[in-house]
């Protein structure tokens, strides 16, 4: 415990830390903390503001070993206050500022305890922080850029009155799945929502009058509700992050309609202006063993892009339904261990099983005609199988697959050699391909009892 001896104090203000002690809890009286008081010191663990209400620039600067702040008077908090800390737990009650770079770089903090009455954030205040949830003023008047990038919010509900979503705000949060914007809203800025994978749709107000070209780049928006006067409509546009890129619908108050509709855990969305296209575009479940619906009302579907990524699931029925899987769809499942392909898949798209490392066969439908780049890419597969509908198999499709040593062929070898591979596997290919037949030939398979064997 540290002793009046270790400050100096003039007024009010603590000017200087002066101790080596590992748990620090500030002397009464004290209100303000000053600019580097503590900044690298890297004896404290553990500290209580106690009466503190304001924190200055580059107090706790760099004090590597500082896990625990107790701030339950701290009105506000300023610049790089924090910055390059450990810090695990932090309890605040009244802060009402956040200044720029406050938290930059605590990777650690995921929670900072009630803060009803915050309103303002500073630009990159908690960029490269694992923050989960915090909770801001309605009343607040700017969240600044970067403010929360990289962040692990699943979901953030803007304050009522800001005008501006900044620039990469929530740049690269993985996890962020649901994003409400204010009625306010004027801009959205460059690389607000950049590499917010998992982000699926999203709500335009009526006063927004710009957004960014590159706002969501890296996103794989679904649908999107536009209530603007931006004309936006769906599809790759002229350059590339435009936010409805990738999206199943885009509709308005005036033309098209919400087709969002979730079945026993698997959320649909058809495009309103061509009912040909729907998508399975999110699992909200908890299920490991997935059977997929079998249809949507009577209708065959895809799965779009990263709906199954890094999930907890360790197999998947297909069904006969399911005509595309989406890039990165089941990137990083590492518990998958079995995949049920259907009978009406036709399309694989880049790095759908990509890292699934338990993935040990894949045995594909008849039907599949593309196998993009990277699909089963470091996975633990030992043998593929596919037919003579296979038009093109892309670069690197089954790279780092150390376990990979045969390919089973249900088509002709004239079929087999007219399926277009990057050329520098091709000898891989010929090498390593099994042709189905009924009677006994060498380098030929056909099933029996339901499952792969050689003559």
């Amino acid at each position: 415990m540290t002793e009046n001896k270790d400050f100096v104090i003039v007024g009010d203000t603590l000017v200087k830390y002066t101790g080596s002690a590992e748990t620090v809890v500030v002397p009464n009286g004290v209100a303000v903390i000053g600019e580097r008081a503590f900044a690298e010191n890297h004896n404290i663990v553990t500290v209580d503001l106690n009466e503190v209400v304001s924190v200055g620039d580059y107090a706790f600067f760099f004090c590597r070993n500082l896990l625990s702040v107790t701030a339950k008077k701290v009105k506000t908090i300023g610049h790089s206050a924090f910055r390059a800390n450990w810090i695990k737990e932090m309890v605040l009650r009244d802060v009402e500022r956040i200044d720029d770079y406050a938290f930059y770089g605590c990777i650690p903090i995921k929670e900072i305890g009630s803060t009803s009455n915050l309103v303002y954030i500073g630009s990159s205040a908690f960029a490269g922080a694992r923050l989960e949830k915090i909770e801001i003023n309605k009343n607040a008047t700017r969240i600044g850029g970067s403010a929360f990038s990289s962040c692990e919010f699943t979901e953030f509900d803007y304050p009522d009155g800001i005008e501006e979503v900044e620039g990469c705000v929530f740049a690269g949060c993985h996890r962020l799945k649901r994003i409400t914007f204010p009625k306010a809203l004027k801009r959205i800025s460059t690389a607000a929502f950049q590499n917010c994978e998992r982000l699926r749709r999203v709500e335009i107000p009526e006063g927004v009058t710009f957004i960014h070209y590159d706002a969501f780049i890296g996103c794989n928006i679904a649908e999107v509700y536009n209530k603007s006067q931006l004309d936006i409509r769906y599809g790759r546009h002229k350059r590339i992050g435009f936010l409805p890129e990738h999206a199943v619908n885009v509709f308005t108050p005036n033309d098209g309609y919400d087709t969002h509709e979730e079945i026993d855990g698997y959320v649909f969305c058809t495009d309103s202006h061509d009912n040909n296209r729907t998508f399975l575009i999110d699992y909200v479940g908890n299920e490991k063993n997935l059977v997929l619906p079998r249809d949507y009302h009577g209708r065959s579907y895809g799965i779009f892009r990263c709906v199954f990524a890094e999930r907890d699931i360790e197999s998947v029925d297909l069904g006969d339904s399911v005509t595309e899987i989406g890039a990165w769809a089941f990137f990083k499942c590492k518990n998958l261990k079995s995949v049920k392909f259907g009978s009406g898949l036709k399309y694989i798209y880049r790095n759908a099983f990509h890292a699934c490392e338990n993935l040990t066969d894949a045995e594909l439908g008849d039907n599949v005609e593309l196998l993009g780049s990277c699909v089963f890419l470091n996975t633990g597969i030992r043998y593929l199988k596919f037919g003579a509908a296979m038009k093109e198999i892309r670069g690197n499709a089954i790279g780092c697959c150390r376990n990979l040593s045969t390919v089973y062929y249900t088509g002709t070898p004239e079929q087999f050699d007219g399926i277009r591979v990057t050329a520098g596997l091709r000898d891989w290919y010929k090498k390593s391909v099994r042709f189905y037949s009924e009677t006994e030939k060498p380098n030929c398979w056909r099933y029996v009892d339901g499952k792969i064997k050689e003559y």
